[in-house]
């Protein structure tokens, strides 16, 4: 480590997840909704947000209700915080699905996680579809590669 260097700690990575006021990964309500490809999202977005509040409202690209998707997206489940050595998991129960049905959309390019529980609803990360994809076979997204159990969503390295 070089002189003047600073470093964040893990552990403290790990309790802004769980107690920051305005999201908490673990007791707050996480979705995951899908957005068009009109809209690429990137991490450095000022403030990017589901609906109105932010610098950019991801929701008015959300693809059209309907079938088994509804508007805003699922909930994902199991969400918890860990840690080991620098690195904090968000993490939740794999897969988040949607079942087969003509009428789910055709449209969907980017998944998005926000945090429901808040006024401005702060979008925490994204997931790239790949292309454009249709849920009209239905659409199983199985997280970190894995169709079950407790997965990382989104990891931090504490530098």
């Amino acid at each position: 480590m070089a002189a003047g260097q600073t470093h964040i700690m893990a552990a403290y990575v790990q309790w802004m997840a769980l107690n920051n006021p305005a999201d908490k990964w673990g007791t707050d309500t996480i979705k995951l909704a899908l957005v068009t490809s009109s809209l690429t999202p990137s991490i450095t977005d000022s403030n990017p947000c589901w609906g109105a509040g932010g610098a950019q409202n991801y929701s008015t690209n959300e693809v059209t209700a309907g079938g088994n998707y509804t508007a805003g997206g699922v909930t994902l489940a199991g969400t918890t915080v860990t840690i080991a050595g620098a690195v904090v998991s968000l993490n939740a129960t794999s897969p988040s699905s949607w079942a087969a049905n003509a009428s789910n959309p055709t449209t969907a390019r980017w998944g998005i996680i926000y945090d429901s529980s808040t006024t401005n609803k702060e979008v925490l990360g994204y997931l790239d579809l790949g292309a454009v994809t249709s849920l009209v076979p239905g659409l199983q997204i199985n997280w970190n590669g894995v169709s079950s159990g407790t997965q990382p969503i989104l990891q931090g390295t504490a530098t």
